[in-house]
């Protein structure tokens, strides 16, 4: 009486290698004239072991960045932080805040607050996050959180806004990251 073989689902396959977090690189990201060199240049990953390029802002007035991601990539029932993972060039200006918000289909679930892409201005009052330092020298700031639910694929949206008429300048965009909470 041997066992019949059966396929794996792939939530099953992911469950045996750990709860890792999902990166969305740059180039995977809905950037607003992220495609004009007079707006954002795009330069190869610091990091020999990345094939990703980091998006650079020049100048632009109306900040906006956009990740989008399906929750069938992600693990069922999970709650996830999801990352702006940032640097500032040197001379940067215009960056203290920007709005973020992060949905996944429900009108309901949609969360919005400020984050800080600078050090020094926190308030640190309700729905505002403040930039943390990683090991690899790279900042991220926490733009929400949401949950995968049980056998739903909804699309998840990332969000990053700041329209002003001040220019902004000197970002560096590593990518959104998803991050398991639990």
């Amino acid at each position: 009486m041997g066992m019949e073989p059966r396929m794996l689902r792939a939530e099953e396959f992911r469950l045996d290698m750990g709860k890792e977090p999902r990166m969305l690189w740059a180039e995977e990201l809905t950037i607003e004239w992220g495609s004009n060199a007079d707006f954002w240049t795009w330069t190869a990953h610091p990091d020999p072991r990345f094939y990703s390029k980091v998006a650079h802002l020049v100048r632009v007035n109306h900040l906006d960045i956009q990740g989008k991601l399906r929750t069938d990539e992600l693990f069922a029932n999970t709650t996830y932080g999801v990352f702006l993972v940032f640097k500032l060039a040197q001379r940067h200006s215009g960056l203290e805040s920007a709005t973020a918000t992060v949905t996944n289909g429900r009108v309901y679930d949609e969360a919005s607050c400020t984050v800080y892409l600078t050090f020094g201005l926190e308030r640190r009052n309700r729905n505002q996050e403040v930039p943390r330092i990683r090991d690899n020298e790279w900042m991220e700031v926490k733009m929400g959180e949401f949950n995968t639910g049980e056998g739903f694929d909804r699309e998840v949206v990332a969000r990053l806004m700041q329209h002003s008429d001040f220019e902004k300048s000197g970002l560096i965009v590593l990518g959104i990251e998803f991050q398991p909470l639990d």
